[in-house]
């Protein structure tokens, strides 16, 4: 299905084809399987998901490329193991072009394979009109994605202005000897 939200200059060809990078899936293991087997079928997976994507990257014939970040091992078992260990997951998206972050595997590998929820929290929404919001709203809730939107930038405004608040009431507070010392440019030691 098509999105129905489209940027102003989606008439232009992109330079390069965007293709989903998968995840890599950890193989199944137990608590009878020790360490160095654990060890040789994470590697041996590990290599056929990456001949797997050197593959898809000779049919993009150099138009797209994996990291050396996506390429590490390690980076792969650090998420196999959050994941396996969290209680739900929360994937983050920028609100100025969700689609490129999106990951529809990570996505079903969390729901579908480990069984845990996932929540789509888009930030950076206030860089988004009102009428923008509500049509990736209605796009993401039509995908079946549960999703929050989010602004660092107005949550860091309130948490500035409350701040600035307490500091003004400290300073006013006149019986309050650190706001003297305050004040003076003093900083307060702990005896």
């Amino acid at each position: 299905a098509e999105p129905k939200v489209k940027w102003a200059d989606q008439h232009v060809k992109p330079s390069f084809v965007f293709n989903e990078l998968s995840v890599p899936r950890r193989p199944s293991w137990d608590e009878s399987t020790t360490a160095q087997e654990l060890d040789v079928k994470e590697k041996e997976s590990f290599l056929e998901w990456r001949r797997a994507i050197a593959q898809q990257e000779e049919a993009l014939d150099g138009h797209a490329r994996v990291t050396p970040f996506e390429k590490n091992i390690q980076v792969w078992r650090q998420l196999w193991r959050v994941l396996e260990r969290c209680s739900c997951v929360l994937q983050i998206v920028d609100a100025r072009n969700p689609l490129f972050y999106l990951s529809r595997d990570l996505r079903k590998y969390t729901t579908e394979e480990l069984g845990k929820p996932m929540l789509l929290l888009v930030n950076k929404s206030d860089y988004l009109s009102h009428k923008q919001r509500q049509e990736w709203h209605e796009y993401l809730k039509q995908e079946g994605w549960d999703h929050l939107f989010f602004s660092a930038h107005v949550e860091q405004a309130k948490l500035d202005s409350a701040a600035a608040l307490e500091r003004s009431r400290v300073m006013k507070d006149t019986a309050n000897p650190l706001a003297e010392s305050y004040e003076q440019g003093e900083t307060v030691e702990n005896s």
